[in-house]
């Protein structure tokens, strides 16, 4: 399974693509979030989704190279507002690998993630 992940200053969105089935998420936020902590949080949105009803095989998509480079390990995370945010995406990925042992985080570009893309036109 794919899931795209995107996020503006005021909503996220993920989008779960299985063979020809396709769901999308959207959620308002209560307050406007910087691009990075949105990214972050709609990452989070997604895994806490996926874990909860027992999806175990999938990738996700975000055009955040920040959020895949931090929760990978390869940049350090300076920020006292993202370090949290990136150690619950890092816990909710590696937490339990029995439940998700098929699964990773991977950057796309925008023009390719159909999150950001629902997101666009909705603006």
């Amino acid at each position: 399974m794919k899931v795209y992940v995107d996020s503006s200053t005021k909503e996220s969105c993920f989008v779960l693509l299985n063979g020809h089935s396709q769901q999308v998420f959207i959620e308002e936020y209560e307050t406007k979030e910087t691009n990075n902590s949105g990214e972050y949080k709609a990452v989070i949105r997604a895994l806490t989704y996926l874990k909860e009803n027992g999806m175990t095989d999938f990738i996700i998509f975000t055009d955040s190279k920040l959020v895949v480079q931090q929760t990978k390990g390869f940049n350090k995370c300076y920020s006292p507002t993202l370090a949290p945010l990136r150690d619950e995406t890092r816990r909710l990925l590696g937490a339990d690998h029995i439940m998700f042992k098929n699964l990773r985080i991977e950057w796309v570009p925008r023009e390719q993630n159909l999150a950001g893309i629902i997101l666009e036109h909705r603006s």
